[in-house]
């Protein structure tokens, strides 16, 4: 009893000479310090310091002491409301470290932004129709409409923005939180945009927006901008290289499209004489895949493997071997398995090519799906990936198939969204969130292959011309190497596509409620130009 009280009468002498040293009026105050700070009670130092506030609202230390001890007593409702109150005083200030840091440590980023965020926004609007158009005052609104994930606000914004900055660049800092929002591409989309307003004349710029806009995967945008540069400068369109690289967008097929078989995931043989892909011949909805071969001349296709037989009912990406003996494949007992998720274990596998052989499983290692590269002495190139994910770092590594040895040959250490071999196999070119790269198989520097982002899971042509890529809205793009320049390709159902050496390609495509092999001749020569101008305008 007596060592109860010694206690109450010790905390009160000690609540005392705080408020005498303190020198403050404010009891509630410092006995919120105190029960934070000594006592290490964050939920009695809240209380104290919203009853402060009840007398005191205005006064910013005790509002960022009671969101503190709010965040630390893990009070998420209190802390909202308190939240709130805070910063309908000071919209300003929902980046403060003082309030930014108790706020993410208790709610999490996502959730702080979405409570924070159009505090902040209507704040810089009444701001804005106060001061006018002024290039900080739209930063902020920027990054606020980006925090919110408001994407028709934060564009707008930020084309107002560049107009308000007079042909000046908009800071880092903003491009990159817009670029977070929308992707790179779709920053530049919108600042190509807003320059082709002003040089309305300029065709390489004209050009340049068309290409942003592929990439980011704005058909109907693109249109409307092919449609513009017709109408003022009609010369443009009657290019055959424009139609080869825009017809497909405006319904004109340049390159002779035809369906060769129904299935998915085409490749040629190396002498293009035959083809390799997977077919689905399920019945009421249940999946029963297949590796076919057919010859490109319109022979009969006829069933290499059954992957339920195998207990692999989900395959992908079947490639024949130079000698044309075995065809290599990605394989996975999990049926909703697909290259293009990071669901399931990727896994190669060969097989025979004659109807009954068993697969063999060639790798323990996870690989990334990319197309093996097939060397002279027999082995093998893969990419080895480190974590189960597309999107993880990975290492060139050298396959020996009939030992099933796998040897690591070089790392590439950052993510990898998708890969593929030159031709002659001493390069690796991949892409990463940063644009595509390439770097030797045996390491040394990574460089600049094409300064592009937003696209993924590259493929080359056996002549290195060519690169086949997709977008976000898995459109699928031919960029030629030598120039950067981006030709429309269309809608792709799958993401594996197939070269030939006579500059035919293969895609996968949806027709009729069906998957189907599409090819088309992409050197075909381009006669007139009448239907294309006809389609744009």
């Amino acid at each position: 009893m007596n060592i109860t009280i010694s206690k109450y009468i010790s905390t009160f002498l000690a609540v005392g000479l705080l408020l005498i040293f303190a020198g403050c009026g404010d009891t509630d105050y410092n006995s919120g310090m105190y029960w934070l700070n000594k006592e290490k009670n964050p939920a009695m130092a809240a209380r104290s310091f919203q009853r402060s506030l009840a007398k005191r609202p205005g006064h910013w230390k005790t509002n960022i002491m009671a969101l503190k001890a709010l965040a630390q007593s893990d009070n998420a409702p209190e802390y909202e409301k308190q939240l709130r109150s805070t910063l309908q005083r000071w919209p300003d200030s929902t980046r403060s470290e003082a309030i930014y840091r108790s706020g993410v440590s208790l709610l999490g980023e996502e959730k702080y932004d979405r409570l924070s965020a159009p505090i902040a926004q209507r704040h810089f609007e009444n701001l804005l129709g106060k001061k006018g158009d002024r290039p900080e005052i739209f930063c902020n609104i920027v990054m606020a409409s980006c925090r919110m994930k408001d994407t028709v606000a934060a564009t707008d914004y930020f084309r107002r923005l560049l107009g308000s900055l007079e042909g000046g660049n908009a800071p880092d800092s903003v491009t990159q939180e817009l670029g977070f929002l929308i992707g790179p591409a779709g920053v530049e989309w919108v600042q190509l945009d807003w320059k082709v307003s002003k040089n309305p004349d300029d065709i390489d710029m004209r050009l340049a927006q068309l290409n942003a806009g592929l990439i980011v995967g704005d058909s109907a945008s693109t249109r409307a901008k092919l449609a513009e540069l017709a109408a003022r400068l009609p010369g443009a369109v009657s290019d055959p290289e424009i139609v080869r690289r825009f017809g497909r967008l405006v319904g004109v097929d340049p390159f002779a499209a035809k369906i060769i078989a129904k299935g998915w995931d085409g490749s040629y043989s190396r002498d293009g004489k035959q083809i390799v892909y997977i077919r689905d011949r399920g019945k009421s909805g249940e999946p029963d895949q297949y590796i076919y071969t057919a010859t490109c001349s319109g022979g009969r296709a006829a069933p290499i493997m059954k992957g339920l037989q195998q207990s692999l009912p989900s395959l992908a990406w079947p490639l024949l071997s130079p000698d044309g003996r075995y065809v290599y494949f990605y394989g996975s007992p999990n049926r909703d398995w697909s290259p293009d998720r990071s669901i399931g274990r990727f896994h190669l596998y060969r097989v025979r090519t004659r109807y009954g052989s068993r697969p063999q499983r060639l790798t323990d290692a996870e690989l990334l799906p990319a197309k093996p590269h097939f060397e002279s002495d027999g082995s093998m190139l893969v990419v080895k990936r480190d974590v189960c994910s597309t999107r993880a770092s990975v290492e060139v590594a050298r396959l020996v198939p009939d030992k099933r040895e796998l040897t690591t040959v070089s790392r590439i250490g950052e993510p990898v969204s998708g890969s593929t071999f030159t031709p002659n196999g001493d390069s690796l070119i991949f892409t990463t969130d940063r644009g595509i790269f390439r770097r030797s198989v045996n390491g040394g520097n990574i460089t600049v292959d094409l300064a592009r982002r937003g696209l993924f899971f590259p493929q080359i042509s056996p002549d290195g011309k060519w690169l086949l890529v997709l977008n976000r809205q898995n459109q699928a793009l031919l960029i030629k190497r030598s120039s950067g320049d981006i030709y429309f390709i269309g809608r792709t159902a799958k993401v594996s596509g197939g070269f030939n050496t006579n500059g035919r390609l293969l895609l996968s495509q949806v027709l009729q409620g069906q998957y189907h092999l599409v090819e088309l001749n992409l050197s075909r020569e381009i006669k007139s130009t009448d239907e294309f101008q006809a389609a744009v305008r």
